[in-house]
């Protein structure tokens, strides 16, 4: 086995580790384990950490891309990046729930003079009851 082949074994063997890695960041989301998630994301940050110094060394090879290997490990690492991006709305959107949830539970929840008709046309509330005094 040559220089190239190795560093692609090495290429894919991290990129398929970091995978399954945030595979089950995912799932660990999903369930809200949170203390999982923690965990993952320092097993996460060494992989990409170490697929950074593969990286370099890639940048340093001659022919590397042309190698028959390269369009499948490019491949899963679009993957990886697609992976992380629905692992990271996934977090946005349970920080946004506990962010309205804290604030339903404080009393500072937003009050919306906001609502829908029957065809779903958004109305202002407010307006329809404005002119009516006690």
């Amino acid at each position: 086995m040559n220089a190239h082949d190795l560093l692609l074994q090495e290429i894919e063997q991290t990129c398929q580790q970091l995978l399954a890695c945030l595979h089950q960041e995912f799932a660990s989301l999903s369930q809200r384990e949170y203390q999982t998630v923690l965990t993952l994301s320092q097993s996460k940050q060494l992989l990409v950490e170490k697929l950074d110094a593969l990286d370099e060394q890639v940048r340093n090879s001659r022919n590397i891309q042309q190698h028959t290997r390269w369009p499948a490990l490019r491949n899963t690492l679009q993957e990886c990046h697609l992976q992380n991006a629905s692992n990271g709305k996934l977090l946005a959107r349970s920080y946004q729930l506990s962010k309205e949830t804290l604030g339903i539970l404080t009393g500072q929840g937003k009050t919306s003079d906001t609502t829908y008709n029957l065809s779903g046309i958004q109305q202002s509330s407010a307006s329809t009851l404005a002119n009516i005094t006690a």
